[in-house]
């Protein structure tokens, strides 16, 4: 018999499964410390060593290099890892990995607003997570249920119970990177129904848990979290805040989060009166929106709009309205209700007085159903200046009021402060009031 002749194909050596273990911790240690690029190459380097002879590894790896891809800003390529898991997870019996990629495919469908494609990949994840008994899938189904009745069903208060009943989970399984994220989500959701209180005591435990961690990456995720609360409080609190999750997330190059941060600290310079700083801030943010869509880009033009109106750019701000209304996610109100009010300041501004007031009044009516209440407090305010600027006095005057009173329930002293100050010029019959500026 020749040499070889007969002999099965030796397994992959105990050797090389060890080396492909510590690639893949040390990939998770990256992203954590050294950042995404960082955990993409060690990625690879495992499933070099996978190649063909341990499926089950491999597919592990890609679902973990697909998540990094996501972070990184390549939303498209992470998308087709996630489909190519699924798929060839489903295909191996390895239900606990589709279950896993079904759930970041539901979360990228969120981010696009597709929810319809969401709530199917979810229903499969909640199937999966219950016969397998598996307890982080649970968690993590948890998480994608309570962003889908927050975001597209109109019910906060859902989310809410279902975060919670994540954190009781998380306890019981005493894994610190869940415990932190629950935490997290369940204080955006408190944010965007305006307990600003409950939403700070949400990330400051997650922040005292992340301090066990050592990440940079949690760090800047929960300053920048933290920043937004702080933005309806002391805006210079906000922007070093802001400041220093960009300086984390720039060193862990997670582009996805870093787009965020950006747009608060555009915010914050929107709010200074200071549209150029606000545009330096949103430029970088257009690439990387441009490429993963949904309500984050429709967000970036509505920023970019109000920068260049407060500079005279019209022209350039029409072209930002036509250009955001043709990437409009059609199941998306979040998103709709942004490219609106772009459409309203652009109206205004243009002297547009129907188009103006159809604009702010549609897209107050969904932030309203939708309760997204920190948002529809700023909404009422850029329609009261909006009509400030038309002659509508009254109006403007309604809608501050309107605006005091949700600053006021929220604890939101900043704009409390600045709705009076508003008030007090629009008594006194002094000109188009402005954002603050600073000091």
């Amino acid at each position: 018999m020749p040499p070889g002749a007969g002999i099965a194909r030796a397994p992959i050596e105990p050797p090389v499964l060890a080396a492909i273990d510590a690639l893949k911790r040390s990939a998770e240690k990256a992203k954590r410390r050294e950042g995404m690029r960082e955990a993409d190459r060690f990625y690879a380097r495992a499933l070099e060593l996978a190649g063909d002879d341990h499926a089950e590894q491999s597919v592990e790896i890609r679902l973990g290099r697909s998540r990094a891809l996501d972070a990184l800003g390549d939303p498209r390529a992470a998308r087709a890892g996630y489909e190519d898991v699924a798929e060839s997870a489903l295909e191996l019996g390895l239900r606990n990995l589709r279950g896993a990629a079904l759930l970041y495919l539901a979360n990228s469908d969120q981010r696009q607003g597709l929810a319809a494609e969401a709530r199917s990949r979810l229903a499969e994840a909640e199937t999966l997570a219950s016969e397998l008994g598996e307890r982080p899938l649970q968690i993590r189904t948890l998480f994608e249920s309570a962003n889908l009745h927050a975001w597209f069903e109109a019910d906060p208060d859902g989310a809410a119970d279902l975060l919670r009943q994540a954190i009781e989970l998380t306890e019981a399984l005493g894994d610190l990177a869940l415990r932190i994220e629950a935490r997290m989500r369940l204080g955006s959701v408190l944010f965007n129904v305006g307990d600003l209180a409950g939403a700070e005591r949400a990330l400051t435990e997650a922040a005292k848990l992340a301090g066990e961690t050592g990440s940079f990456r949690d760090d800047a995720r929960i300053s920048s979290l933290l920043a937004y609360v702080a933005y309806f409080r002391d805006l210079d609190e906000a922007e070093r805040l802001a400041l220093q999750a960009l300086e984390w997330l720039e060193r862990t190059s997670d582009s996805y989060l870093e787009l965020q941060n950006l747009r608060v600290l555009a915010k914050c310079a929107l709010r200074r009166g200071d549209p150029v700083a606000a545009e330096e801030y949103l430029q970088p943010a257009l690439p990387l929106a441009l490429e993963g869509g949904g309500w984050v880009l429709s967000e970036v033009y509505r920023y970019l709009v109000e920068a260049h109106v407060a500079q005279g750019r019209l022209d350039d701000a029409r072209d930002l309205v036509s250009f955001a209304s043709r990437s409009l996610p059609e199941e998306d109100p979040y998103a709709r209700a942004a490219v609106l009010l772009a459409e309203g300041i652009v109206a205004a501004a243009t002297d547009e007085p129907a188009t103006a007031s159809t604009a702010f009044t549609e897209s107050l009516g969904i932030l309203e159903e939708n309760r997204l209440v920190t948002d529809l407090g700023e909404a009422r305010v850029a329609f009261a200046r909006s009509l400030r600027k038309l002659g509508e006095t009254t109006g403007a005057r309604i809608e501050l009021e309107r605006a005091r009173t949700i600053f006021a329930e929220m604890e939101a002293r900043a704009f409390v402060a600045e709705s009076v100050a508003e008030l007090r010029d629009l008594a006194a019959g002094a000109g188009v009031a402005g954002p603050r500026t600073s000091s």
